[in-house]
């Protein structure tokens, strides 16, 4: 199987404000998923910096893996970021299909990820190779880490995915969390629990 057998979707969350040395990172995720329903993290970044940095990753993850929908979070003054994407977008003659993610204020953010983490490593069907060490430490000390970010852009990553064609959609909202079930996958031949 190669990239072009999968449908490739990206996530950035950025950091708001300036970066500081504890505060939040800015990060993208990349996600494909195969023709037998896998998914598998193609790409993982996170840092604490400036929002031109952030775009500069944007526009590069768009190129390197030719995504077919970019989501960027965007809840209140973030949309005048994604606003600036798309006119950049245009501006460098590149096509980025940018998707506004607006996430849940009514709900706890932890229970959000967890939710739609929990789903994916229950059917073992999550494979993160093992040189996106920042998000596997994020997935393992989850929710206690000291950071999130990562963890956060792939569950929005996943939930960015299209529905299958066979009607199957996948409601992450009522799931029960069960911690000591957890199961890592990192490649379709190393399972760690």
């Amino acid at each position: 199987m190669t990239t072009h057998d999968l449908e490739i979707v990206a996530v950035a969350d950025p950091a708001g404000g300036r970066p500081t040395t504890n505060g939040a990172r800015s990060s993208i995720v990349v996600v494909g998923r195969s023709p037998d329903d896998n998914r598998f993290v193609l790409d993982a970044w996170a840092e604490r910096c400036y929002t031109d940095r952030l775009t500069d990753k944007i526009f590069e993850y768009n190129r390197k893996w030719r995504v077919r929908r970019f989501g960027v979070e965007s809840v209140a003054q973030q949309r005048l970021y994604v606003d600036s994407l798309i006119r950049e977008g245009k501006e460098k003659s590149q096509r980025i299909f940018i998707v506004p993610i607006q996430t849940s204020t009514h709900s706890r953010k932890e229970d959000r990820i967890r939710q739609v983490i929990d789903v994916e490593l229950s059917r073992r069907r999550l494979f993160i190779n093992p040189v996106h060490t920042a998000l596997l430490d994020e997935i393992k000390g989850f929710p206690t880490t000291p950071t999130i970010d990562l963890v956060d852009a792939l569950a929005m990553a996943l939930e960015l995915l299209t529905p299958l064609a066979t009607g199957e959609h996948i409601s992450y909202n009522n799931i029960d969390s069960h911690e000591d079930k957890r199961t890592f996958t990192y490649s379709p031949s190393i399972r760690i629990s």
